[in-house]
Order: structure tokens, then sequence, then C-alpha cells
């Protein structure tokens, strides 16, 4: 036996149980932008912000080429930053949008990507699928249950 009066006075207790807690689910957002492809995670951000005008596959090329070849991709996606927070009329916070792009671009495209999945966009299906999904909920007509009848 121990020499320490707590440990031998409580030994022969069974440790409490403590309640069970699911680990929390990753969201495929944090594993996109925390991984080196973070071309993808740009390149939706830049079609919603372009409403379309072009494709994610094309500025994520572009963001990847730029990255592996200069380093300067915090200069691309800082522009699209701005772009955004012009259309949606956010604040310039927590600094200017090149030093935040600058000091952190994976927590900058995080913050984009997550801002516009608050405001209702599908960020895997693109500006022409948010289009076609948001036409189809407005082309539904109600369902009418079976009014009055005569019997």
């Amino acid at each position: 036996m121990s020499s320490d009066p707590y440990v031998s006075a409580h030994s022969s207790q069974t440790p409490p149980q403590l309640p069970h807690h699911p680990r929390p689910k990753t969201r495929p957002l944090a594993s996109v932008t925390a991984s080196p492809m973070l071309h993808i995670t740009f390149g939706q951000i830049s079609e919603i912000v372009d409403k379309g005008s072009s494709s994610c596959e094309v500025n994520g090329a572009l963001y990847a080429l730029v990255y592996f070849g200069s380093g300067g991709q915090c200069i691309y996606s800082w522009f699209y930053r701005t772009k955004m927070r012009q259309q949606y009329a956010l604040k310039e916070s927590p600094c200017c949008d090149c030093l935040v792009h600058r000091l952190c671009g994976r927590c900058a495209l995080c913050q984009e990507h997550r801002e516009l999945q608050n405001r209702g966009y599908n960020m895997i299906l693109g500006w022409h699928g948010n289009v076609q999904e948001k036409n189809q909920e407005v082309a539904v007509a109600p369902l009418v249950e079976g009014g009055m009848s005569r019997k």
C-alpha cells in the first residue's frame, strides 16, 4: 500500500464515470483548408464572388500556379477578399485585407468560405448550381391536399 493517506483512503473506490461525449464530426471545410489543397477552397470562393463569370477550376489552378511558382498567392486571394467585402458590405477586420491574407492566408480563406456558407451558398455546387437550386425552390408549386369534396 501507499504511504500517501489520500491514495490509501480512496484506492478502493472506483473512478467516477464521465459522461460520454462523441467526437465532433469534422467539417469538410476544416479538412480542405488545412490541407495543401487550398486552391480548391480559393476556387470555390472566387467562383461565387465572381457570380459565375469565372470557374472554380480556372481560378483554383491559377492560385496553385502562383502558390508554387512565386508564393505570391496572397495578392491574388486578397483581391477576392476585398471584392467579397464590398459585395456584402463587410467590415475590414481584424486588419486590412492585404495583411490578413499575407499573415494568415489559410485563416482568411476559411473565414471567407464560412461567410459564403452562412449566406446560404452550397460551396460544392458553385455559382451556377446555387442559382439552379434557388430557381427550383421558387418554381416548385405548393402541394395542395385534397380540398373539400361532396359525398
